[in-house]
């Protein structure tokens, strides 16, 4: 029965490149962890995560093994055990080695994910949080269980830290699969920080007429925003180390993913709440109504605004590079520093991901472009780790209605692929990633697999967006030229609506294939007509 329902596509010529799909379950685990009722044998759960991989055509294997900072199901034993990184019972601290062992023998990459904030345990670096605010305050945020530990990035303890880390989960692992790299996420566990090390280190490295104190820095705008930048500097310095020490320890092709999103449905746009339609005719007429009017008049009540005027003005991008609002004396844009992607530009082996959800964040090539390193681009599809929509307002207290409960929420139909497929046409992706809330799974697997199977089947190599290839402009053609093996295009259907007998002017003289399923597709003078669905990803491939 698994054979007959595994996706199958085309592999890629021997020495192309290939690219990665995978997902993180943020709350899954629970059901083998730490709830009865689960499997008999952990294992067995992470069975069925192959098998429908295998369905959904999902090549790389994604697991969270730092949860805000905490172990989740791997031996810390070796490097201190629970004085340096607490850990389960024998049963669960072996279940990483495992996982891997498993997803070696089915042939899937792996790509551990690392939510890091310093070694938590008894003793461990973490709990030191030298990582120290700019105010003075002991934590960043309000929100102070989430800031029990925290790693500077400039601190070498930090490096030294983590790669211990790395040494168990993935360097003494390494000869049981193929791990791809890592995927490191911060989650206000990696903040700026202003210590007396960090400003004594700052002051020397910019050889400063004097040193440098947190007061000079809040006083002095343009001394702060050299800060700043010289803290995203080491940021990147302290990645392309893990880079190094993966590439350095039998991993030569690693890479290193970076997200700087610790969101859960992804940053919103700066400024006021607004609400992002296509229809703003529609809202301006709802909230014309008398009794709409009045509660628009709160400070809490979103405002719309025109989708293309956010696409045009490229506002998400702004948002994600720009510093996170704040509030009174707290220090959210120091807890969650943003993205620099032009830092990275250059950087081999490093990708800052590119959050991915709403149909804004994935219409303009802006981003997409200012985040493409020489390894590729990496972005991520955000989905709401929704855990309080079940739940009713009881005066001044709000109250569960199923307890603890998570449901990830897509578009309907072929339109599930809409973020993915835009993502495709204006930037075209290496590494697609999704965050789930709980146990993943798809409302419209065929259209999920199609795109999938598709996108598995084109060569992780810079593509070229092909302007006047198509007769019909939401259909998007790109490019990828090899050197022995032809050239491969990615047809990507943007619209809503399903195109028919569409026009594609082929760039380079061949034969034309399904690259997917290897189905002969017929041409005639240098033309071929196609007909997608909407948010379909069409893979072909023109020998010579």
């Amino acid at each position: 029965p698994d054979e007959t329902l595994k996706a199958r596509y085309e592999p890629l010529p021997k020495g192309l490149p290939k690219r990665h799909i995978f997902w993180r379950e943020e709350m899954s685990d629970n059901v083998i962890m730490n709830q009865p009722g689960g499997m008999i044998d952990p294992l067995d759960w992470y069975r069925h995560k192959v098998r429908l991989m295998r369905f959904l055509a999902v090549n790389t294997y994604c697991k969270d093994l730092l949860e805000f900072g905490a172990n989740q199901g791997w031996d810390s034993s070796p490097h201190g055990g629970d004085a340096w990184v607490y850990q389960g019972p024998p049963e669960v601290r072996a279940l990483w080695g495992r996982i891997v062992e498993l997803m070696g023998r089915e042939g899937l990459d792996i790509l551990p994910m690392y939510e890091y904030a310093g070694g938590k345990g008894a003793h461990g670096l973490g709990h030191e949080k030298r990582a120290k605010t700019l105010g003075g305050k002991a934590t960043y945020t309000h929100i102070d269980w989430v800031e029990i530990a925290n790693a500077d990035v400039t601190d070498p303890d930090t490096l030294a830290d983590f790669t211990k880390m790395l040494d168990l989960t993935v360097i003494r692992q390494k000869d049981k699969a193929a791990f791809a790299g890592i995927w490191l996420r911060s989650r206000m566990g990696l903040p700026i920080s202003f210590s007396d090390r960090c400003l004594t280190l700052f002051s020397k490295e910019t050889a400063a007429s004097r040193p440098v104190t947190r007061r000079m820095i809040q006083d002095d705008k343009a001394l702060y925003q050299q800060y700043v930048t010289w803290w995203q500097l080491k940021r990147r310095d302290f990645l392309a180390s893990v880079r190094d020490y993966l590439r350095g320890n039998g991993l030569p092709k690693a890479v290193v993913l970076f997200g700087c999103d610790a969101s859960e449905p992804g940053w919103s746009l700066q400024g006021p709440r607004q609400l992002v339609t296509d229809d703003m005719e529609l809202w301006n007429r709802l909230l014309a109504r008398p009794e709409n009017k009045r509660q628009s008049q709160g400070d809490q009540a979103p405002k719309p605004i025109d989708y293309r005027q956010v696409v045009q003005q490229d506002l998400a991008f702004q948002a994600f590079t720009s510093p996170l609002s704040t509030w009174a004396d707290w220090e959210w844009h120091h807890a969650q520093p943003h993205s620099d992607p032009q830092h990275y530009r250059d950087a081999d082996g490093l990708m800052l991901t590119w959050t991915i959800n709403r149909a804004y964040t994935v219409s303009s090539p802006t981003p997409f472009d200012a985040f493409r390193t020489p390894a590729g681009l990496a972005v991520i599809r955000y989905n709401a780790l929704n855990e309080d929509v079940m739940a009713v307002r009881q005066g001044d207290k709000t109250k569960s209605i199923l307890g603890y409960f998570v449901c990830d929420v897509e578009r309907a139909g072929p339109h599930c692929m809409l973020a993915e497929a835009r993502a495709v046409a204006n930037g075209d992706p290496h590494y697609l990633g999704y965050l789930w809330g709980n146990n993943f799974s798809r409302g419209f697997p065929a259209y999920v697999r199609n795109f999938n199977t598709a996108f598995l089947s084109l060569p992780a190599l810079p593509s070229v967006r092909l302007d006047k290839a198509s007769d019909d402009p939401e259909v998007v053609v790109r490019a990828i030229a090899t050197q022995d093996h032809g050239t491969y295009l990615a047809v990507v259907n943007v619209g809503l609506g399903e195109k028919k007998n569409v026009r594609i002017q082929l760039p380079a003289p061949g034969a034309v294939t399904n690259a997917a399923t290897g189905q002969p597709l017929a041409s005639s003078n240098g033309q071929l007509t196609l007909s997608l669905y909407p948010c379909q990803l069409l893979a072909l491939r023109i020998t010579p």
